[in-house]
């Protein structure tokens, strides 16, 4: 029998050095920082890309995205948690071979003001091969490594650094009253919902109620009078739709959208037969 103990990033009871919910986020995070890194390369000159600002006028090119694509923060740091952990289990060393799991290839950057800027190296192929390790890995990682919560940490920094220089907004989150049956009538304490949290579970401290999110989203916006608005990815991952789909309810009348988030119960209404 696995002896209890407190998740080392979260404090959360488990019987590993991680989570299962931690091990989630970390497992999404390195996900979308492959995403990110190739929404960067469509977000390198200010006022183009994916909702792109930028303040380097001087090379006309975003720095930080810049830095994103090719690779000066993210690839390092990942690829020194893969040497760490292969040598900590025993596996082959990280070498030529681990450095060419992909293919490289070259991006060249917008000119500016008459000047050329030369190619840079793209890593959105290059990294996938020490994503797809840590992926792999991350189970055994977060059973018994003693520096996962290191990991998660920097792991959390990066993932904060490429969104925003991929142009991303960070996720949302929502206050929903907990739509529990007790003997008082339904429970009604407020639960924070993060967008970081979408796929995992939330445990309402009145009445010690575990919700899957989503289906927590889905039943409060069924019990309760106050619309609960969603962000377009979550809308569209919550009910399996396209965000095209959602922008064109929207346009057509038949679902309400503020400040570039969806009324839940006005979607569930659409999708009804």
């Amino acid at each position: 029998m696995n002896e209890s103990r407190a998740c080392t990033i979260c404090q959360h009871e488990t019987a590993q050095m991680a989570c299962v919910k931690c091990e989630r986020r970390m497992h999404r995070q390195l996900r979308e920082i492959l995403d990110y890194v190739a929404l960067a390369e469509t977000n390198l000159v200010p006022g183009q890309g994916v909702g792109g600002r930028g303040t380097e006028r001087p090379i006309g090119i975003r720095v930080d995205a810049l830095d994103l694509v090719a690779g000066f923060d993210v690839l390092p740091q990942l690829e020194s948690w893969e040497r760490l952990f292969r040598e900590d289990y025993k596996l082959a060393k990280y070498g030529q071979i681990s450095g060419q799991r992909a293919r490289v290839v070259m991006v060249t950057m917008p000119a500016h003001d008459g000047r050329s800027i030369p190619p840079q190296i793209a890593i959105s192929g290059y990294i996938s091969g020490t994503v797809t390790f840590l992926q792999q890995w991350l189970p055994r990682i977060c059973a018994d490594h003693a520096a996962v919560d290191e990991f998660a940490h920097e792991l959390r920094q990066l993932h904060r650094q490429a969104q925003a220089a991929s142009g991303q907004s960070p996720r949302t989150s929502w206050n929903v009253a907990c739509p529990s049956d007790t003997d008082d009538g339904e429970c009604g304490n407020r639960l924070k919902v993060n967008g970081e949290d979408f796929d995992g579970h939330v445990t309402c401290r009145q009445c010690k109620t575990t919700w899957p999110v989503q289906r927590l989203l889905l039943v409060a916006a069924s019990s309760t009078t106050s619309a609960i608005m969603l962000d377009p990815e979550a809308a569209a991952r919550m009910y399996n739709v396209s965000t095209k789909t959602l922008q064109r309810w929207a346009k057509d009348g038949r679902i309400h959208k503020e400040h570039g988030r969806y009324d839940v119960r006005q979607i569930q209404q659409a999708l009804a037969p």
